[in-house]
C-alpha cells in the first residue's frame, strides 16, 4: 500500500498509526499542566479553523482527562453523541473504506470510548473519586477507563445482568436500544458497525498490531448486547467472536480477560465454537494469515496465555503454512509447559490458564481432523501430518496426562475446571484418538516404546476424570487420595522430559 492522505480525512492506514501513537502513546504522560493548555488552546481556537481530523484528535482528548470525564460528560455531538459520529462515519464511508483514513479509525475509536463512558455511568461508578489513585500531576485517565470497563464487562456478563451495564431497553413495539446517556445506540446501527468491521477485519488485525488499540472491548460487549437477541443472532455472534480472538492477541492483559470471558459466554450461549466456526471463516487472503500469525508470535510470554486465539493461529496456519503446522503444534505445547512452570502467586489462575491453553489446542486439532469437510482435503492431510510429527513426543504425553490431572484439581468453590469444558476435554482426546487410529492405516510413523500402554492408561484415566465429574463430586479412594500422591511426586508446574510418564499408572485402581 502507498503513502496517502486525504485533504479531510487524514492520512492512510500507512502513516496514521504512528500519528496516533504520537498524540496517543501507551501510559500516556498527559499531565494537569497539559490538560490547562488544552484549556487556553480550545477557548483561543474554535473547531472552524481546525480540520475535521484534528477536531476528532481534540474530542478524543477531552475523553480521557480524568479531570473532565466526570463533570463534562461526552465532550460534542450535542444531546446525541452517539449519532453525532455514526453519521460521520456514514458520510466517510461513502467515499472510503473504514479504516483506510485516520478519519475512520478515529470515530470508531472514539465510539469505543463513549461505549466505555456510558457502562460506568450507567454503573454509577463514575464520581470524583474514580481516578483519585492517579499520580498527582497525571491526568491521563484512558488505561483506568480500560481496566474499570472490563471489570465491569466480566462482571455483568450474565444474561440477567449485561442489560443493567448497557441501559438495555426494548419499547412496546420491540424495537432495542442501549445506552440513552450518548443519546441511544439502535440494533440496526449495531447490525452497521459489526459489518462495517466484518469486512475490514484485515486492517483491524494490522491497526491491532501496530496500535495495540485499548477499550475495544466495550465496543464489542455494547455489539453483543443488542445483536445477541437479533434475528441474526448466531451469525451475529460468530462474527464477533471471531473479531475478538483477533482482537485478543494484541489488546492488554487486563482487558485479555473481559475478552476471554466474553468469548466464553459466547460459545456456551450460542455453541458457538469447533469446527463449524473455525473453518468457516479462513483469512482473508495470505497477507491477512500471515498477519495473524506474526502478531501470534510476538505475544508468546509464559505471562500471557491467550487462550481462544488458537483456534483461530491454528485454522489461519493450515491456509497459509500447511508446512509449519507441526512446529505451531509444539510452539504451543512448550508454551503451555512454560506457563505451568512460571512461578505466579495465583496458582489456581495459572492451572486454569494452561488447562484452557492446552486443552484448546486439542480441541481445534480435532474439529481440523474430525470435521475436515468444513475445510479442505489438504488441510486434513496437512493436520494429520503435523500431528504425527508431535504425538510421539514424550513430553507431548506428558502434558495430555497433566491437563487431566488439573480436571481434578479442587478449590473451597469446587473443581477449578467447569463441567462444561471437562467434559469438552474428554470428549476431543477420544475422538482424536480415533480419528489417528483411522489415519494411522495410511502414514507412517515409527511407535515409541509404550505408546500403546500409555495412551491406554490415559485414556482409562481420562474415562474415571469424565465419570468423577458427572457424578459432581471425588470418590475417596479412587482419585482423590492418589491426586495427593501425584501432587507430592509429580508437581503439576515441573516437566520432567519423560522421565514421569508413568505417573498415571498411580491414579488407576
Amino acid at each position: 500500500m502507498d503513502s496517502r492522505r486525504d485533504g479531510a480525512y487524514g492520512e492512510f492506514i500507512t502513516d496514521y498509526p504512528k500519528t496516533f501513537l504520537t498524540h496517543f502513546p501507551h501510559n500516556d504522560p498527559w499531565s494537569r499542566a497539559d490538560t490547562q493548555r488544552l484549556d487556553e488552546f480550545m477557548e483561543r481556537v474554535s473547531n472552524e479553523e481546525l480540520t475535521p481530523v484534528q477536531i476528532l484528535q481534540r474530542r478524543l482528548r477531552c475523553m480521557q482527562v480524568a479531570q473532565w470525564i466526570c463533570y463534562r460528560g461526552i465532550p460534542s455531538g450535542g444531546n446525541n453523541p452517539l449519532k453525532f459520529y455514526l453519521d460521520s462515519l456514514r458520510e466517510y464511508l461513502d467515499k472510503h473504506k473504514l479504516f483506510d483514513y485516520y478519519h475512520g479509525f478515529l470515530c470508531i475509536h472514539i465510539l469505543a470510548r463513549i461505549f466505555q463512558i456510558c457502562i460506568l455511568s450507567n454503573l454509577k461508578v463514575l464520581s470524583p473519586e474514580t481516578f483519585s489513585h492517579l499520580e498527582p500531576d497525571k491526568d491521563d485517565a484512558s488505561d483506568s477507563l480500560v481496566n474499570l470497563t472490563s471489570e465491569k464487562i466480566t462482571k455483568y456478563l450474565h444474561p440477567d445482568s449485561y442489560k443493567k451495564a448497557l441501559a438495555h431497553h426494548k419499547s412496546a413495539t420491540g424495537h432495542a436500544t442501549i445506552f440513552p446517556n450518548g443519546g441511544e445506540f439502535t440494533l440496526e446501527e449495531a447490525e452497521s458497525m459489526l459489518d462495517w468491521i466484518w469486512k475490514e477485519r484485515k486492517a483491524f488485525m494490522v491497526l491491532c498490531a501496530k496500535v495495540k488499540m485499548r477499550g475495544w472491548s466495550a465496543l464489542f460487549f455494547g455489539l453483543w448486547g443488542l445483536l445477541r437477541e437479533s434475528v441474526r443472532a448466531y451469525e451475529n455472534c460468530k462474527r464477533i467472536r471471531h473479531l475478538l480472538m483477533r482482537y485478543a492477541l494484541c489488546t492488554s492483559s487486563k482487558e485479555r480477560m473481559a475478552v476471554a470471558d466474553m468469548i466464553m459466554a459466547m460459545e456456551q450461549e450460542f455453541r458457538i465454537v469447533g469446527a463449524e466456526c473455525q473453518f468457516e471463516v479462513p483469512p482473508l487472503d495470505r497477507e491477512d494469515g500471515q498477519n495473524i500469525l506474526d502478531t501470534f508470535k510476538d505475544y508468546l510470554v509464559p505471562t500471557e496465555s491467550v487462550i481462544f486465539p488458537f483456534e483461530l493461529v491454528y485454522n489461519t496456519s493450515l491456509h497459509t503454512q500447511p508446512e509449519e503446522v507441526s512446529s505451531l503444534l509444539i510452539t504451543i505445547m512448550d508454551h503451555t509447559w512454560k506457563t505451568l512452570e512460571y512461578d505466579r502467586p495465583d496458582g489456581k489462575e495459572k492451572y486454569c490458564d494452561a488447562f484452557y491453553y492446552g486443552a484448546r489446542a486439542l480441541t481445534s486439532l480435532n474439529d481440523a481432523i474430525t470435521h475436515f469437510s468444513y475445510g479442505c482435503i489438504k488441510n486434513k492431510h496437512a493436520s494429520i501430518d503435523a500431528y504425527f510429527g508431535v504425538i510421539n513426543r514424550i513430553d507431548f504425553l506428558e502434558l495430555i496426562g497433566r491437563l487431566c490431572l488439573i480436571m481434578v484439581v479442587q478449590s473451597k468453590d469446587g473443581f477449578i475446571i467447569t463441567k462444561y469444558y471437562a467434559e469438552a476435554f474428554y470428549y476431543n482426546i477420544n475422538s482424536l484418538m480415533s480419528a489417528f487410529s483411522k489415519a494411522a492405516d495410511n502414514n507412517e510413523y515409527v511407535e515409541a516404546p509404550g505408546l500403546q500402554e500409555t495412551w491406554d492408561k490415559l485414556l482409562q484415566f481420562i474415562n474415571l476424570q469424565y465419570e468423577t465429574i458427572e457424578d459432581g463430586s471425588v470418590p475417596i479412594g479412587t482419585v482423590a487420595s492418589p491426586i495427593r500422591t501425584v501432587h507430592n511426586v509429580y508437581p503439576l508446574n515441573h516437566k520432567y522430559d519423560g522421565r514421569g510418564i508413568h505417573f498415571l499408572a498411580l491414579l488407576l485402581p
